[in-house]
Order: C-alpha cells, then structure tokens, then sequence
C-alpha cells in the first residue's frame, strides 16, 4: 500500500527530463549509499588500521571473532570432524581464546607482538599489532 502511495506522489511531482548514462546513474547510486553509510557508521575511519592487513589476515581476525574457525574445538564440537576438541597442550580446548589468552603452545609468539597482559576482547577488537 505504502509503495502504491509513493508510487503515485512521484508521479505527480515534475520529472526529469535530462539523461543520465548508466555509467552516471552508478556513480551517484554508490555516492549516496556510500554517504548514507557513513552516516549510519560514525565510528568508521578509513584510516583503521584493520583495512591494512591482508586478506588473509583479515580473515582469521574474522574468524577468530565469530568463532567460526578451524581450530579443534569448532571442529569437533560443531563440525563432528576429528577425535578431540582438546588443544595439544592439554590445557583444554582449542579455541580462538585458548591461543590468544593461555595456550603455551604459542606463548612465545603471542608475547612477542602483546608482552603486557591484555584481555580477549581487547586482542581481538583492539589495535592491529605487527610483531616487534
């Protein structure tokens, strides 16, 4: 009903009579969605330092953060693939915070790019750190 409504408002209101290529009607259909987005994300920043990385790299942060990786725990507990969920350090399972947190597996490693304590949240929705 609404667009029937709109429909016949539009009709009524003066038309433009001037061309538009469809190069041109892309153009402006991208800038205004692209400006309407911006809107609706204040806190965007083309500057963030996540658009850095690669695509491999933005991947696993992705994965990581929706927990939907091929670590042991997602694969076993989700997927039914593998005989355990266990990580190989034996500490419990594998999981996105299990190696970025407490696995001494990767400790080493993950000092050398965050040597003070950090939280689970702030690893994964803080800065992008390059390792040292």
């Amino acid at each position: 009903m609404k667009a029937d409504t709109l429909a016949k408002q539009g009709s009524s209101m003066q038309q433009n009579t001037t061309e538009t290529t469809l190069e041109e009607a892309k153009t402006n259909i991208k800038a205004e969605v692209r400006t309407k987005w911006i809107k609706q994300h204040p806190s965007f920043s083309i500057h963030d330092q996540y658009l850095s990385l690669n695509r491999e790299e933005q991947t696993i942060i992705f994965q990581f953060i929706a927990r939907h990786n091929r670590l042991r725990k997602h694969m076993y507990t989700k997927l039914k693939i593998g005989k355990a969920s266990i990580c190989p350090c034996g500490q419990g399972p594998q999981s996105a915070e299990d190696i970025l947190q407490t696995s001494p597996n990767v400790a080493t490693l993950r000092h050398s790019f965050r040597p003070e304590p950090t939280t689970f949240t702030e690893k994964i929705h803080g800065k992008v750190l390059r390792k040292a």
